[in-house]
């Protein structure tokens, strides 16, 4: 396929959006479009299919911060369906589409703002390969992968600032036939993250997250490693995770839902990664309190079952190797009218400090007591533990 060099030029506003949009179209289909270095400064971009994009080393599409040049579109927002802002890079309703080179996309982010758009979506698209570009300063979640399937996303650099909220990783949400590989991931909220819908409005429309692997990728500084939820509504099966690196996250790996979220959390296989100076290595909560003020969905009496009741079973975690864990091993909490079922931890090593440190959140929770005790706690959940150290006595605690 040939290449043609991006040779556009700015409007009096100092935006290259439009000129590049033109691009796009204009090779979609014929011609791999490269930009060369240089600073772009532009508004949303939208990707057609049979897109072959190229971000040489030192180039960046510089997103202006303005919120009023990206109009309202369709899509979801935290797991809702709703009208919000265009999202800074755009790939919708497409197929067959190649973003990749060394370049960088920058948001520009102004985390206040609601509603702000993520960086980069991928929405309601087939055959979609991101491969080694940077994506930074995100207003909001960096990359989202949404509603799409048969993805690629790899040799991804994603760096926010720690204290820039919901700007997490790689969220990927309602997708199946997804690869997160040799990632980096350095944000203020969730690492990469798995998602499927919020509440009743999303069963209506969404459908299961399933079929995805992430491997070989390094987390550093998020609040968690790997996630599950807290958006769980349609349910998440058959999720691969292996030889990871996460260095500094809140939490290692990380399932959260909560009473009216709903969807079932099964087939989760975690195996060989590595951890140091997290707080909690594994974290399984069905009382994440975000978001919600009903005090029944924190309630310690079992409630009736109904169709936004969540349920996690047929978790695997094997090979954990963890250093310096600054709180506890592991915090697993069920419902008492769901309990956790099938949680296999084995074949792992969890070192923790000699100390816990003061003013640590084992997990955001609500209505379970926290304790100073520093191993496996379970509550409501049915745990086996094989072949697994565990540097405090005992190692596991049923409650």
């Amino acid at each position: 396929m040939d290449k043609v060099i991006f040779r556009g030029k700015a409007d009096p506003n100092g935006s290259y959006g439009l000129e590049l949009n033109k691009a796009l179209e204009e090779c979609a289909g014929k011609a791999v479009l490269v930009i060369e270095k240089g600073v772009y400064p532009t508004g949303p971009i939208d990707i057609p299919s049979h897109t072959r994009l190229v971000l040489e080393e030192g180039a960046e599409l510089s997103f202006i911060p303005d919120f009023s040049i990206y109009p309202p579109v369709e899509t979801w927002w935290e797991g809702v369906p709703c009208w919000a802002m265009h999202p800074c890079f755009n790939i919708a309703h497409v197929e067959d589409v190649v973003v990749e080179g060394k370049g960088v996309l920058r948001g520009n982010g102004r985390p206040k703002q609601f509603l702000r758009p993520p960086l980069l979506q991928i929405f309601d698209s087939k055959s979609v390969t991101i491969r080694g570009i940077t994506v930074t300063e995100s207003p909001f979640w960096t990359v989202h992968p949404l509603l799409s399937e048969n993805l690629l996303i790899e040799d991804v650099h994603v760096k926010n600032p720690y204290d820039s909220p919901n700007t997490d990783g790689i969220d990927i949400e309602m997708c199946s036939g997804v690869t997160v590989r040799n990632c980096r991931v350095d944000v203020g909220d969730d690492g990469i993250a798995v998602k499927s819908g919020s509440g009743a409005l999303a069963r209506e429309r969404g459908k299961i997250a399933r079929d995805i692997t992430i491997e070989g990728c390094t987390v550093l500084a998020a609040h968690g490693g790997l996630v599950v939820g807290s958006e769980t509504a349609n349910g998440v099966e058959n999720i691969t995770v292996r030889d990871c690196f996460f260095d500094g996250t809140d939490r290692g790996v990380r399932i959260k839902t909560r009473r009216g979220r709903g969807g079932s959390i099964r087939g989760i296989n975690v195996s060989d990664i590595e951890m140091q100076n997290v707080i909690c290595p594994i974290s399984i909560n069905m009382y994440y309190r975000c978001g919600d003020p009903d005090p029944i969905a924190f309630s310690r009496e079992a409630q009736p079952i109904d169709d936004l009741t969540p349920e996690i079973k047929d978790v695997t975690i094997s090979g954990l190797k963890v250093r310096n864990a600054r709180a506890s091993a592991s915090f697993i909490v069920g419902l008492p009218e769901r309990p956790i079922t099938n949680v296999v931890i084995k074949d792992c090593d969890i070192q923790l400090s000699e100390k816990i440190e003061e003013g640590l959140e084992i997990e955001m929770c609500r209505g379970i007591e926290m304790t100073d005790y520093r191993g496996i706690r379970t509550i409501n959940s049915e745990v086996t533990v094989e072949n697994t150290r565990v540097n405090v006595d005992p190692p596991v605690m049923i409650e």
